[in-house]
């Protein structure tokens, strides 16, 4: 869509010159204009669109040769070899740029032969040959500046700067660096597009900001980029924008800071994704991939959903390449999922990415002239990988053998305990006359002994899940203080008001979470004591609407109340309370945006009924067997990304049943659940002259 829409306009402005009549124009003065335009396409399309731009570039050079026109010959030329690289990354390429420097000179076209030593160079960087691009572009600028071309003057030193930071050489960068700078500080006086010096601005910033990255000067190099940034936001500079942010997110991954890089990333990400720019989203996707990687590295890989969105992001750029033929992408997206699968121990699929990895080498050094020395030190890196993957996976067989032999006998000493005493057992019964008491006796004690082992293993398992979930928002919160102590000045109003939110909702999830815990912990070891009363139920339910209502209010959501019965019932106060502030912040949490929650009691011959019904996101059905079972992770993401455990529902049931009730839920996907429990009701000799007073409120989750 977006090359058909540049042909449509390509061809409108031809018929737009082909028809002033203003003034008369030579047949000269059109080819002139017809060339132009397609060169000028062929420029602005050739990074993104180089299909496009080499068709453009060939249009442009056809019509050179049908005029004998070897000076527009040696113009349209370097951009067909540069179009055709970015498809191919093929040396060849700078054969066709040999013929170009040759028409150029030819012509004596000293800007042409600029721009052929400009398209030189970029295909030796491509190539990561940057000592022969070192040297085009050195050539480029020379030209430049001996024919006073400030516009080609700031574009070669940009490219020389970027590549000189590339071989390391720091004084050098650093004094192109500051030269560039004052190349911006003249009056342009270009005589080009008006939005170019704006855009070549925004490039020059970005360049001097990557270029201080390479050679570790990371606070220099942000505030160059901020500054890049800036100028592309200011006049909408997509590309400068993305390529901007991207830049940012390396520094900061630089700093340590991968929190603050994956925020950069992800903002850039959008932009490229908008763009349909598939080589920087390419680019993008592997850095997001490994920052995730290296992120979770601090946490012993702890976190699997992480470790599995860093090798999602990682495939995603793989795919992009394998549809662009991007070489270098898949070789480095390949070389790091060997690395991730590496420190995952999966040592099958590491193994597998290093294969793919060295086919790719060995197809990118048979198109480049140091071939065989890059083939060879490709090959020692990969070899060492291979050695490295191989230790690791006979170390975890080893371990494995060891473990299995501790197993063996661990089971031998118990098979010989179990035999000793048997045989004490047998002779003890032989001679006690109250042998049969004694076996009926240990048999029971056997029992009892099964059930605490269960549960210890159930109480067990359960403790490390509220671990992990606690864990987990803990680590979040250092994270945004760490980013909130170390880097301020780094941050604007908006990132501060996204990393508070999140900060906010963290606390939230955890306080609610302690709460219940505590609760939890009170009622296993006897300290809540059941002290059943008479109250009203109803004001209890509206008590709890009100004490929910800023959190309904957030997420606008209605809460309501159904058919409700007046009557009291005969219960610990407390405990209910407990029941229904879970039972209805789970509604809030399950229910989307202008949904609703209905509250109903209904009144039965000895019992009350209480509702909770929602029109949320309902349980699938592979959760529904879980609930109410302690130590089964279950507990899922609510509508606003709220966190929980599940002890909640857990905590409802042990109340309600030791209030003499019972609890259930009825719940369908995509239409929702509604929760249902019953309290005995109060006889008419129970109630009191005066209401029970409703319990103070705690906090919530």
């Amino acid at each position: 869509m977006k090359s058909t829409l540049i042909y449509l306009l390509f061809f409108l402005s031809l018929t737009a010159f082909s028809s002033l009549d203003a003034q008369p124009i030579s047949m000269d003065s059109l080819n002139q204009l017809s060339f132009d335009a397609k060169i000028n396409l062929a420029e602005k399309m050739v990074h993104d669109e180089p299909n496009f731009a080499y068709r453009a570039a060939e249009s442009a050079w056809l019509q050179a040769e049908s005029e004998g026109n070897k000076k527009r010959m040696g113009r349209a030329l370097p951009y067909m070899s540069l179009a055709s690289f970015y498809q191919n990354y093929k040396i060849d390429e700078l054969k066709h740029c040999q013929d170009a420097a040759e028409y150029n000179l030819g012509a004596k076209d000293t800007l042409g032969l600029i721009i052929t030593r400009k398209t030189q160079g970029l295909i030796s960087q491509g190539i990561e040959d940057y000592s022969r691009a070192k040297g085009f572009f050195e050539n480029g600028l020379t030209l430049a500046q001996a024919i006073g071309d400030l516009y080609y003057e700031r574009e070669m030193m940009g490219l020389l700067l970027s590549v000189e930071s590339m071989l390391g050489n720091r004084e050098v960068t650093l004094e192109l660096a500051n030269s560039l700078q004052k190349l911006h500080t003249q009056d342009p006086n270009v005589t080009v597009v008006k939005a170019l010096p704006n855009r070549l601005v925004a490039k020059s910033f970005l360049e001097i900001g990557n270029a201080l990255l390479r050679i570790n000067e990371e606070n220099n190099a942000e505030t160059y980029l901020k500054k890049s940034l800036q100028v592309a936001e200011e006049y909408n500079l997509a590309k400068g924008i993305y390529d901007s942010q991207q830049s940012l997110g390396k520094t900061f991954a630089k700093k340590g800071s991968y929190g603050m890089a994956l925020v950069y990333l992800a903002k850039a990400q959008e932009y490229e994704r908008l763009a349909n720019d598939s080589t920087a989203l390419a680019a993008n996707l592997l850095l997001m991939g490994e920052y995730s990687f290296r992120r979770q590295a601090k946490n012993n890989y702890e976190d699997t959903n992480l470790n599995n969105q860093a090798i999602g992001k990682i495939r995603e750029a793989l795919q992009i390449g394998w549809a662009k033929n991007l070489k270098y992408t898949l070789r480095d997206g390949y070389e790091l999922l060997a690395e991730v699968y590496k420190e995952l121990k999966d040592y099958p699929k590491a193994q597998s990415a290093l294969e793919k990895q060295w086919e790719i080498t060995l197809l990118i050094n048979s198109e480049t002239q140091n071939g065989l020395i890059a083939e060879l030190e490709s090959k020692t890196k990969i070899d060492e990988m291979k050695l490295k993957i191989a230790k690791a996976e006979k170390d975890q067989r080893v371990m494995e053998k060891e473990k299995n032999f501790q197993l063996m006998i661990f089971i031998g000493i118990c098979i010989i305990l179990v035999m000793i005493i048997s045989g004490v057992s047998l002779v003890v019964m032989g001679k006690n006359k109250h042998s049969k008491i004694l076996l009926a006796h240990n048999k029971e004690i056997e029992r009892k002994n099964a059930q605490l082992e269960a549960l210890n293993q159930t109480k067990d398992k359960f403790f490390s899940i509220i671990s992990h979930d606690v864990k987990g928002p803990l680590h979040s919160l250092r994270s945004f203080s760490n980013i909130l102590m170390n880097h301020p000045e780094h941050l604007s109003i908006d990132e501060i008001k996204m990393l508070a939110k999140d900060l906010d909702g963290s606390l939230e999830n955890l306080l609610g979470l302690l709460e219940n815990l505590l609760i939890w912990a009170r009622s296993q070891t006897g300290a809540i004591q059941i002290t059943p009363e008479v109250f009203s139920i109803q004001e209890l339910v509206d008590k709890n609407h009100r004490l929910l209502g800023n959190t309904a209010t957030n997420k606008n959501i209605q809460l309501k109340k159904g058919p409700t019965a007046s009557v009291s019932v005969f219960a610990d106060i407390k405990c209910i309370d407990t029941v229904l502030r879970n039972l209805i912040s789970n509604a809030l949490k399950f229910t989307k945006k202008e949904g609703e929650i209905y509250t109903t009691i209904t009144e039965r011959d000895h019992d009350v009924v209480i509702a909770v019904r929602d029109n949320g996101v309902g349980i699938p059905k592979s959760v529904q067997s879980k609930l109410f079972i302690l130590g089964e992770k279950h507990s899922t993401m609510g509508t606003g990304n709220e966190k929980g455990t599940g002890l909640g529902l857990i905590l409802c049931k042990e109340f309600v049943e030791q209030n003499k009730g019972k609890i259930w839920f009825e719940s369908v996907e995509d239409q929702g659940t509604t929760f249902s429990f019953t309290l005995p009701k109060a006889k008419v000799s129970e109630l009191p002259t005066q209401p029970a007073q409703l319990p103070e409120q705690v906090a919530h989750k």
